[in-house]
């Protein structure tokens, strides 16, 4: 997934100090972006049997960022639309809870106007991993207002499972990327933690959101 600041030079996002959402939050918007858009993805698994929701996010010290990926098996390109938005982790407002609605109603709202069955050439263009030769989206970050707050979009082919399997490589066989980060400061961390607790709440919005079949 990619870091929409780079805040340090030459170093991977990856390795760029960081806390991972908790997975069962991830497996909640997984699920609740499923639910919300059940009819289109009936359809579109008519010719994509496999196609499965997928979420990633993460946590930095200035930074949320949340994506959603539609994987197939075999297929190493997956159309994500990624959502990030500034974090203050000592700050009182906004909270990660507040950010992370957020992030989730922008990648709602970007995967309504991508998922237009009455498009099925834009549909194609999507899954093709063609997506230079589509209009209107979102390639680089771009700002929206969301909650009278501005997130950025991005649409690209970043497959989550890769990414994870990457990164736990790098820190396995790579000694240079597993000292960056050891490197990271632990005061950043600790600031990046604190606000993990506005993600575990934000868990339960979520799962509310998800019986009603609501994005947000």
């Amino acid at each position: 997934m990619e870091k929409r600041i780079e805040s340090i030079e030459n170093v991977s996002a990856d390795a760029l100090p960081h806390t991972r959402l908790p997975a069962e939050y991830l497996k909640v918007v997984a699920d609740l972006v499923e639910k919300h858009f059940k009819e289109t993805l009936v359809q579109l698994r008519t010719d994509r049997p496999t196609l499965k929701v997928k979420a990633e996010g993460r946590m930095y010290q200035d930074e949320i960022t949340l994506a959603v990926s539609l994987v197939q098996t075999k297929t190493l390109a997956s159309p994500t639309v990624n959502a990030s938005a500034d974090f203050d982790p000592q700050a009182s407002s906004p909270t990660a809870q507040d950010l992370l609605n957020h992030l989730l109603d922008a990648i709602g709202q970007t995967w309504e106007t991508l998922l237009d069955l009455k498009k099925p050439a834009r549909i194609e263009q999507l899954f093709s991993g063609s997506l230079s030769a589509m209009e209107n989206v979102p390639f680089t970050w771009s700002a929206i207002e969301i909650g009278k707050r501005r997130v950025f979009v991005l649409l690209d082919t970043t497959n989550p499972d890769i990414d994870r399997l990457t990164e736990e490589w790098l820190k396995e066989n790579d000694p240079d990327f597993r000292k960056e980060v050891q490197r990271a400061d632990e005061e950043v961390l600790e600031k990046i933690n604190r606000g993990i607790s506005g993600a575990d709440s934000q868990l339960g919005e979520a799962k509310a959101a998800k019986d009603k079949g609501k994005l947000h």
